[in-house]
């Protein structure tokens, strides 16, 4: 199959709601910043037996949080991953702002912010990857 001729027939200002998902990429970072903060301690520490558990139960739960915004959204084929590449890339420029500028918005010591950062790029090639294989399961 040819991906270019499915990006050609996607008019991205058209079929994408795009302020919706940039809205989602930030409600998204919220929720993670909320999460580092309030589980950090837990995970994102040197030697945490439950930081393997954590990356293994993201898999499904990616994969869940993807196919749903797919059915809610009546998105198929590359426009979910469009939607998600806009959701991913609002995300991380807000995370490489509040880690340059805000690092006391995750209530972690530093040296806990290179796992946190570690589990975030692995939720968001979850996220990449699962919605490329949605879009190519259903073409």
């Amino acid at each position: 199959m040819n991906s270019t001729s499915q990006l050609d027939r996607v008019d991205a200002r058209s079929t994408l709601n795009l302020p919706l998902f940039g809205v989602l990429g930030v409600l998204a970072w919220a929720i993670g910043v909320l999460f580092i903060r309030f589980a950090g301690g837990t995970f994102f520490v040197e030697g945490s037996p439950w930081l393997v558990g954590l990356y293994g139960l993201t898999i499904p739960g990616v994969w869940l949080l993807v196919k749903g915004l797919a059915l809610a959204t009546k998105l198929s084929g590359v426009e979910i991953v469009l939607a998600i590449v806009i959701m991913n890339a609002t995300a991380t420029l807000f995370d490489g702002v509040a880690i340059a500028w805000m690092p006391s918005l995750y209530d972690l010591p530093l040296s806990a912010h290179l796992l946190a950062a570690a589990y975030l790029l692995w939720f968001v090639g979850l996220t990449l990857w699962f919605s490329f294989g949605l879009s190519h399961s259903e073409s």
